[in-house]
């Protein structure tokens, strides 16, 4: 019985010239995406030579010759299975999704070419496995393509585009999966409606007969039902393949149910307030999971004061190369986890704060600079090189206050991003180098950003680069008065530690915020002057009125084909000029600066400091 396959429409290829082929039952077949050229190619070149060749010694006798589709015929099954493979073959174990969506095009394309390419891909198991939507094709169709697949192992959904579960038909889609959980590789699922109210996920854990061989499990919602009565008690067969986990927003602990010694990566983020484990059970996780490289928990460390005992032993993570710790209501929970686990020196670490009237005594403080500032002791042993700042203010973000080494964490940080990519979170991870410290602020009201300062005063005062951010959704020009006038304070503050800093990079918003918070303002310094009244004496101590940053040389912007509006070019100018004015020369390196002064955004007075690079 044929199989009904949805059409989709080919992928648009630029560079790309294919010529037409006759293949199988007369059809002349033109190829609208690289994987059917690659099989065109395949088969002019290399396969079919000879097949070509008998096609050319064959007489035309006009209505009476041999059929093309019995010259079809003699292409082997085999061949053309050979050329699929190749055509399907994935570039890396964990494609994205954009990689993935052109695959399952290209099969579906080539399985309905001809006769004998339909044939040819009906017995061939592993090339149904990539042809499966599980979000979009009828549940019809999946348990038809999961026959065809064979015992082929399954993945289930994308990381950057879980099987979301919003409809009955959805849920049916996961009842067919049941039958087929011994080849489940990966898993990943969000529930968005209130249909799992009903549904019993219990099977994802259990099997009778044999352990599951999950390598990877996502699930977002609710784990399981308390209501249809659905117990696991001893029926949990253990998932000893199991590398990723991610589990957000669920009410299952599975984490005692599941061996987690060969668990590469862990993520958790929003347990259920009533099934958080507390800071000593998460510990005793941790102390099973020697291979553990990736650690995220964010609001999933239930409220305690005091949480560990002086006796604790802490958890020796020797492989761990990256660590996120976040909470937005205890600060003693979170802290006390971090101080009790040992990772490397070089671990990038990401943490996020509380709001600062949750926040606990000040020896936690003192802990929490010294174990990120050992990052530096690391890179920077003989003290001459220090990494550079980068300090962002965000006022969406999710959490007041976030420290940390890991560079861009939106990304790096989220294994379901899309545009995540473990190969270079790898490379970044083998680098020698430091990466930047990044400071990320919600709001300057309060006393968050001057406990950023607080923990990162060792830091500040030896940095030589420091690069400030405003978030880009919010308008630059549309800055008020008010609101740059509750900068100020802040970056003083900052400018007051920074004294090193030889080269500024800013965005748009941080030049109109910034420059003009220090122009024309100095700041003390003490500096050692001869003993001109008794040369015999040495040097002596004086104070002397500097302008802030007073070692800078350069300022640069963050993205270089910008042109700047009236108002940023005005205050980048106006601080060169006074600077210039007192003899304290600063450079402006912007890529697009000539061609933005010739359109009226950059002053003649800008054109000139450039002119004198």
């Amino acid at each position: 019985m044929a199989i009904l396959i949805e059409s989709a429409l080919p992928l648009s290829v630029s560079g790309v010239v294919v010529a037409p082929f006759f293949i199988g039952e007369g059809e002349v077949v033109e190829s609208a995406f690289p994987a059917v050229a690659t099989i065109w190619y395949f088969f002019s070149c290399i396969t079919l030579r000879v097949f070509m060749m008998e096609i050319e010694q064959t007489p035309q006798h006009g209505p009476g010759s041999q059929s093309s589709a019995d010259l079809a015929d003699r292409c082997p099954s085999e061949i053309l299975q050979l050329v699929f493979s190749m055509a399907v073959e994935a570039t890396c174990k964990d494609i994205d999704l954009a990689e993935e969506t052109h695959i399952r095009v290209t099969i579906r394309y080539c399985s309905q070419v001809c006769r004998s390419w339909r044939f040819a891909a009906r017995g061939y198991c592993p090339l149904w496995v990539y042809a499966i939507d599980f979000q979009r094709d009828s549940p019809e169709t999946i348990g038809d393509l999961l026959r065809l697949s064979g015992s082929c192992t399954i993945r289930v959904g994308h990381r950057a585009s879980p099987l979301c579960v919003r409809s009955r038909s959805d849920l049916r889609v996961l009842d067919l999966l049941k039958d087929h959980i011994l080849r489940i590789r990966e898993l990943n699922v969000e529930f968005t409606t209130d249909h799992n109210v009903l549904y019993d996920a219990s099977w994802i854990l259990r099997h009778p007969r044999a352990p599951l061989q999950v390598e990877t499990l996502r699930w977002f919602g609710p784990m399981f039902c308390q209501e249809s009565g659905a117990s696991f008690g001893d029926e949990i067969h253990p998932i000893l393949a199991l590398r990723k986990l991610d589990l957000r927003n669920t009410d299952f602990q599975p984490l005692h149910h599941i061996p987690l010694s060969q668990l590469s990566e862990l993520a958790i983020r929003q347990f259920v307030s009533a099934h958080r484990l507390a800071a000593a059970e998460w510990l005793e996780v941790l102390r099973f999971t020697p291979h553990l490289r990736f650690l995220s928990i964010q609001d999933a460390i239930a409220l305690q004061h005091n949480p560990f005992p002086l006796t604790t032993q802490h958890a020796h993570l020797s492989n761990m190369q990256v660590v996120s710790l976040g909470d937005s209501n205890s600060m003693d929970s979170l802290l006390s986890l971090f101080e009790h686990i040992n990772i490397p020196s070089k671990c990038g670490v990401q943490l996020r704060l509380p709001p600062s009237s949750k926040y606990s005594p000040p020896n936690f403080f003192q802990f929490f600079a010294v174990r990120l500032l050992s990052l530096v002791t690391h890179f920077c042993p003989n003290g001459r090189n220090t990494p550079p700042v980068e300090l962002t203010i965000r006022p969406g973000a999710e959490y007041p206050l976030a420290l940390g080494t890991v560079p861009n964490p939106d990304v790096t940080l989220d294994w379901n991003h899309p545009s995540y990519d473990e190969k270079q979170t790898s490379k970044y991870l083998a680098t020698t180098r430091f990466p930047p410290f990044s400071i990320s602020l919600k709001t300057l009201t309060g006393t968050d950003h001057y406990n950023a300062i607080y923990l990162l005063t060792a830091l500040l005062t030896k940095i030589e680069k420091l690069n400030i951010t405003f978030d880009a959704s919010q308008d630059a020009n549309s800055l008020s008065s008010q609101y740059l006038a509750r900068l100020k304070p802040l970056f003083r503050e900052i400018f007051h530690q920074t004294r090193k800093v030889k080269t500024l990079t800013l965005n748009e918003g941080a030049i109109i915020a910034v420059l003009p918070a220090i122009n024309d303002r100095f700041t003390e310094e003490y500096v050692h002057a001869p003993n001109t009244a008794n040369p015999g004496a040495g040097v002596i101590t004086q104070l002397r009125k500097v302008p802030y940053l007073p070692a800078l040389s350069t300022i640069e912007l963050s993205d270089p084909d910008m042109a700047l509006s009236q108002v940023a070019s005005g205050s980048l100018s106006g601080f060169v000029k006074w600077r210039r004015s007192i003899r304290y020369l600063v450079r402006a390196n912007f890529g697009s600066a000539r061609s933005a002064a010739r359109h009226g955004i950059i002053g003649p007075n800008m054109l000139y400091h450039l002119a004198s690079r």
